[in-house]
């Protein structure tokens, strides 16, 4: 898939400004800053391009590694979501190895993640915003 992705869309009651240019994009932080809401944005915007988007949320935590790679395979972009319950360095590698883009919401910071680039989502009112985290 092309990197870098620039996104401008309305959708769930927001309106989203994205720019995703890294195979791996890690979000990170407290609950309640918009690592969901904006992963579920992200969602809804997929599901009405040409591109195959999976979400992983939770509910998943219970699945093998091997599940979960056979699950998402077929993907352009893997979406996931309370990745600290499920998701392994090997598997975000194994999908980055299939020129899949993984975008990550964790509540720490890992560096389990491997080639994970840190993303912040800002939020004001009902517009979000979601760069890459610039050192």
């Amino acid at each position: 898939m092309k990197l870098p992705l620039h996104i401008s869309y309305a959708g769930l009651g927001f309106e989203l400004d994205a720019s995703i240019c890294h195979k791996v994009c890690s979000f990170s932080g407290e609950s309640g800053i918009g690592k969901t809401l904006g992963l579920k944005i992200l969602n809804d915007y997929f599901a009405l391009t040409e591109y195959v988007c999976i979400a992983l949320d939770y509910t998943d935590r219970d699945y093998t590694e091997e599940a979960l790679f056979q699950r998402c395979a077929r993907a352009d972009i893997v979406i996931c979501d309370n990745a600290d319950l499920y998701l392994t360095a090997s598997l975000v590698n194994a999908l980055c190895d299939r020129d899949i883009i993984v975008l990550i919401s964790s509540h720490t910071n890992r560096a389990a993640w491997g080639k994970s680039v840190n993303y912040k989502i800002h939020r004001c009112g009902n517009k979000l915003r979601i760069r890459p985290v610039v050192n």
